[in-house]
């Protein structure tokens, strides 16, 4: 799991938008009483971790954010950011992708 993750926010009315959720966002989930380790996190509580990720970062940068549980229930969904690498050369640490591979093939 990456140290930085940018997180697209769809609320239920407005916008989406961007939120970059870091160690401190994992370093405060794993605090909570129904948190866990945040490498294990997105695969036994991908949207609770999610959630709470892109709702600390928010705090943290300033902006207003009622409890969790109440902005959590005007969110519709938390995904990852778009990074828009479909077209571009593979980098250093971005492999490229065989026509017809899965994004799971080696």
């Amino acid at each position: 799991m990456a140290a930085v993750m940018r997180l697209t926010v769809h609320p239920d009315e407005g916008e989406p938008f961007e939120v970059t959720a870091g160690q401190r966002e994992m370093a405060a989930w794993e605090a909570q009483p129904f948190g866990c380790n945040a490498f294990d996190a997105l695969g036994t509580r991908g949207v609770t971790f999610l959630r709470f990720l892109a709702w600390a970062a928010i705090r943290r940068a300033g902006q207003k954010a009622p409890a969790f549980d109440a902005w959590s229930a005007t969110i519709d969904r938390v995904d990852f950011a778009d990074d828009d690498d479909q077209g571009k050369a593979p980098g250093p640490t971005r492999r490229g992708r065989r026509a017809g591979a899965s994004s799971t093939s080696p």
